[in-house]
């Protein structure tokens, strides 16, 4: 191994932690935050937050439903219910996986590693919600088709529309926020490569 790949591997190992030990490595640091890398971090948890929260409230829909006359049998209500909580929890587990992508104490390596990890694990996420979605949605639909609840049954397809926009939006905003942070870690390493 020469000097050249054993600098390398120092720099590919280097924390984010403490004091610049070379000036190619403070440019670099503050080419981090030039790019706001960590400002991206904190909108992705406040996302998730966020989206816990919501699904955590989705439930109550079931109630203000009920009082307005109209009552679902109990295993679509186990069903709805069921989903957003599932949904709250993997979205609780989202947060737990970007907080490791702690930039102060990783290395630049280990920290793309780990968001390529978060990437994978958030599109496995948004593909099991999606279809379980659709069965809950499908359900929902054909109880309100079945009583002949046509109000509510236009309800529910504005909201298959106006939410299904809103989470595709959102979705997208979410993919490009990860792929900026995965982007900007890799030009880090391929910029100190091509300074090294």
């Amino acid at each position: 191994m020469t000097d050249f790949d054993d600098l390398k591997r120092q720099w590919k190992n280097t924390s984010f932690r403490g004091f610049a030990q070379s000036e190619n490595e403070r440019l670099i640091i503050n080419k981090i935050l030039s790019k706001n890398v960590l400002s991206t971090r904190d909108r992705l948890i406040r996302n998730h937050v966020i989206t816990t929260a919501v699904c955590l409230l989705a439930p109550l829909l079931l109630i203000l439903s009920a009082q307005a006359g109209i009552d679902y049998p109990n295993w679509i209500k186990i069903l709805y219910t069921g989903f957003f909580v599932i949904n709250a929890a993997m979205q609780a587990y989202a947060v737990v996986l970007i907080n490791r992508t702690n930039y102060s104490t990783k290395t630049v390596t280990k920290t793309l590693e780990t968001m390529l990890n978060y990437k994978k694990t958030i599109n496995r996420h948004h593909i099991i919600s999606i279809l379980a979605g659709i069965v809950v949605i499908s359900s929902l639909i054909y109880h309100l088709f079945e009583i002949h609840e046509t109000s509510a049954l236009i309800g529910a397809w504005v909201g298959v529309v106006v939410g299904g926009t809103i989470g595709f939006l959102i979705r997208l905003r979410h993919r490009r926020q990860i792929n900026e942070i995965i982007n900007d870690l890799k030009e880090i390493l391929d910029e100190n490569d091509k300074n090294d």
